[in-house]
């Protein structure tokens, strides 16, 4: 551990890197304020979305914030408490009793935490990776490439080789089953953090077992929470079937939600089986309240989506026996509401992400959505990416699933257009929402059989077309030399005719 490393930037990237996961056989993202994913369906861009989800959700995390009387108490997460305990009472009585030496936690003490904090976490994320993807095992989520199958899922807090870093391995080898966490480059615990604790005890507190495993949950949170800022963000999750989920959100709730994403659920009969990415969906607009201040969120990029691509009001309607009904009002409208059932398609697949950015995410946090194009059409479809745009600069971190060249050409041009100085964009349709490059990143997934699986990497903008390569542009030029080879028989056969 570093003496000297300051804590993690909440603001800054992350990096995630995995191989062997679901039909990934490699990939390396950075994950910047607007991430897209593209490429072929069945190459793993919904299984990274939902790793990611997953890696922000887990239960560890939420300990870290919630605090130890918290729903996610540190105490719940772990995979043993009935061992010697961690903190060896003579060790901590001689460092907190010296007050000059008290600002550094001694070398022997650093270690047992962290690898206290690396069971932890394999415990807590092989729960959560579970639960989010619906799944009974781990062993589900290989990719069966061999004999000896394991999977590695490694974040950072940067794109630095030196940031701290979490490696998830799990999977099966000629010894067994394996799940296992390792950590690295941890930040030092805060001086300050130190000093409070050396004041406690100084204050007569005692160092009886209670007190003990208390200070050991304290510098346990302390030495991750510096060291993991940005996995910290909360996290939501709009799967590609959100419209679906919308329209039978009131008959899964309450218990039935979080009994839903159990495997047992398949077999006993009672509610559908559903992810755990898609309970928490659930659970989310079950719990949304009209009466609320939609304000202190992001009422007013709910309201571009609706005047600028819905044409339209998504409406909560509070009911006193079930969860809120959702609702639909054309603009100018004068009949009653709408219920999302028989609003069109493309109105009832963008209210989930209306009602999230009204009543759900907030500053600073991740929201995952898979495929934000179904059912809009092209031009909507375009519009859509300037209101993504919009949402990364209110400050929400926003990762897309994608199959759309329309969207990714709107983002295209956003992003050239920061090669423009100001007074060069004067005239060009929402200037203000230009892209930096460093805010955006395009990572393609591709099936590639030498190597066993979908590979993932980052394509950026040819200058020459201002375009990113994803092949998009291949489709359009094969239907054209089809087009071309047509109509060239079909002349050729006119002027047969004529002869």
């Amino acid at each position: 551990m570093s003496a000297t490393k300051p804590g993690a930037e909440p603001s800054g990237d992350t990096r995630l890197v995995v191989s062997d996961f679901g039909p990934i056989a490699r990939a390396e993202v950075t994950l910047r304020p607007l991430t897209v994913f593209v490429g072929p369906s069945h190459t793993g861009k919904s299984v990274l979305a939902t790793l990611l989800y997953a890696l922000h959700r887990n239960a560890l995390w939420r300990a870290l914030t919630e605090g130890r009387d918290g729903p996610a108490s540190w105490s719940s997460v772990g995979s043993r408490r009935e061992a010697a305990p961690l903190l060896v009472e003579e060790q901590v009585h001689s460092w907190l009793r010296d007050t000059e030496q008290s600002s550094a936690v001694p070398t022997g003490l650093e270690e047992a935490l962290r690898t206290r904090c690396e069971e932890d976490a394999a415990h807590a994320l092989e729960r959560e990776v579970c639960r989010c993807f619906g799944v009974a095992d781990l062993s589900a989520l290989c990719r069966r490439s061999g004999p000896s199958t394991r999977s590695t899922v490694e974040w950072r807090v940067s794109s630095n080789e030196d940031a701290s870093s979490l490696r998830f391995e799990f999977g099966s080898g000629h010894d067994g089953p394996v799940v296992a966490a390792r950590l690295s480059n941890l930040a030092s615990i805060p001086a300050a953090d130190t000093r409070t604790w050396s004041r406690s005890f100084g204050d007569g507190r005692g160092m009886e077992d209670p007190w003990l495993a208390s200070l050991a949950e304290d510098l346990s949170r302390s030495l991750l929470r510096g060291s993991f800022g940005p996995a910290l963000r909360s996290a939501y999750f709009l799967p590609a079937d959100r419209r679906g989920i919308v329209h039978r959100h009131d008959t899964v709730v309450g218990d039935s939600i979080r009994g839903a994403s159990s495997p047992d659920s398949r077999r006993a009969g009672g509610a559908p089986f559903l992810s755990g990415a898609a309970t928490d969906l659930l659970a989310q607009f079950a719990a949304i309240d009209r009466n609320a201040d939609d304000r202190t969120r992001w009422h007013s990029l709910a309201a571009e989506i609706e005047n600028r691509i819905l044409g339209g009001s998504v409406r909560v309607e509070p009911s006193a026996v079930r969860s809120p009904e959702f609702a639909y009002r054309p603009t100018k409208w004068n009949g009653d509401d709408l219920p999302l059932s028989r609003a069109s398609a493309m109105v009832s697949s963008l209210a989930p992400v209306v009602l999230c950015l009204r009543h759900v995410v907030g500053p600073g946090e991740v929201l995952i959505i898979e495929e934000p194009e179904v059912h809009v059409h092209p031009a909507k479809q375009t519009e859509l990416a300037r209101q993504l745009v919009r949402i990364v600069r209110a400050g929400i971190r926003v990762v897309v699933t994608t199959h759309s060249e329309w969207l990714l050409e709107q983002l295209g041009n956003l992003t050239q257009l920061s090669d423009l100085p100001a007074d060069r964009r004067k005239g060009i349709e929402e200037a203000e929402l230009a892209l930096d490059p460093k805010e955006v990143g395009v990572w393609l997934f591709q099936h590639k059989p030498e190597q066993g699986g979908t590979m993932v990497e980052e394509v950026t903008i040819e200058p020459e077309s201002g375009l990113f390569p994803t092949g998009y542009d291949e489709i359009g030029l094969a239907l054209y030399r089809q087009s071309a080879s047509i109509f060239n028989r079909r002349e050729r056969l006119k002027e047969e005719l004529k002869e």
